[in-house]
């Protein structure tokens, strides 16, 4: 097999309306001798089909369009498609996102001078489904995994890494072998940790804020099991690097469920199904942790003696 410079996986989804733009951004910055696109579509009900086979008449050579006749959801859509990848760097793109000039430049041209570097990422501006700035910049100079798993501030769009640490990643981790519904952010924190992550103080994509992107469900309860998720990836790298994060984990957790609360009985029945009894312990320690104010420590309280008599007479 021949090692090419670069992979790109862009995944898309009933994204018609956004595809052309997305590639057409990352078109104009590839070399097609030494550059790959791979375009994985998981079985759009729109147009979207019809435009990427349009443009694989154009560049048969550097586009690989994978049309999937049936739906294999965001995870394994994913990880189908970066597995056939075979540059030495791959970086990728939703396909509602766009790249924004000399990202590929300038991310190959910093890798190529720092060997040590597995990740590196920049900024990115945020904009809406009509292309409007909206909001601060994504992405800031600080990639620690004490950082990381608190907050995550690395957009995908901007990232550049190096298809060797993703495979030590695949084979360490299994991702496939979890239930995580984010493909980017279990990666991230295990690269904080056993890889090197730099930041490059540019302006590299366009992150586009969608209501029915897979990371803002509808839903209450698709939020709640988005934020359990969150909470299980970080438990997972906490539990096998550093176990004194727990409870700040917990915490955030809390403070998560706690903003999508909307006082319905939905929300309630759904609090108490999810919450399990072996977390109320971690619960109460993470009420002084956090220093919540008293309304917050008394829902949660309330929260937790509600869940143990649910579950004490079940």
């Amino acid at each position: 097999m021949v090692m090419m410079r670069l992979s790109v996986l862009i995944c898309c989804y009933n994204q018609d309306k956004y595809i052309r733009q997305t590639i057409d951004s990352i078109i104009g910055q590839v070399n097609e001798d030494k550059d790959e696109i791979i375009i994985c579509d998981d079985a759009s009900s729109d147009s979207t089909h019809l435009i990427l086979n349009e443009y694989k008449n154009l560049h048969p050579n550097l586009l690989k369009v994978i049309i999937r006749p049936k739906n294999l959801g965001l995870i394994n859509n994913y990880y189908d498609g970066i597995t056939r990848a075979v540059g030495e760097y791959i970086m990728v793109c939703a396909g509602d996102d766009y790249w924004l000039e000399n990202k590929v430049k300038t991310q190959i041209e910093y890798m190529n001078m720092n060997p040590s570097c597995g990740l590196c990422y920049g900024a990115a501006k945020k904009i809406n489904e009509s292309g409007l700035i909206i909001g601060k910049l994504y992405g800031k100079n600080n990639n620690t995994f004490e950082t990381l798993i608190k907050n995550d501030h690395i957009v995908a769009p901007t990232m550049c890494f190096r298809k060797s640490v993703l495979e030590r990643y695949i084979r360490e981790v299994n991702p496939l072998s979890h239930t995580w519904l984010m493909e980017d952010y279990p990666f991230i924190l295990w690269c904080s940790k056993f890889s090197r992550i730099d930041y490059i103080d540019n302006e590299l994509a366009a992150y586009r804020y969608c209501i029915t992107s897979s990371c803002r469900p509808t839903s209450l309860y698709k939020k709640i099991e988005f934020i359990e998720s969150v909470k299980n990836v970080k438990e997972y790298f906490a539990c096998k690097c550093d176990r004194c994060l727990q409870s700040e984990i917990i915490s955030n957790y809390i403070e998560r469920l706690l903003r999508i609360n909307n006082g319905s009985e939905e929300y309630k029945a759904l609090c108490k199904m999810k919450i399990e009894m072996n977390v109320q312990n971690r619960f109460y320690r993470a009420i002084y942790k956090a220093r919540l104010n008293n309304k917050c420590i008394d829902y949660i309280l309330r929260a937790v003696n509600r869940v143990t008599l649910l579950l004490s007479h079940t």
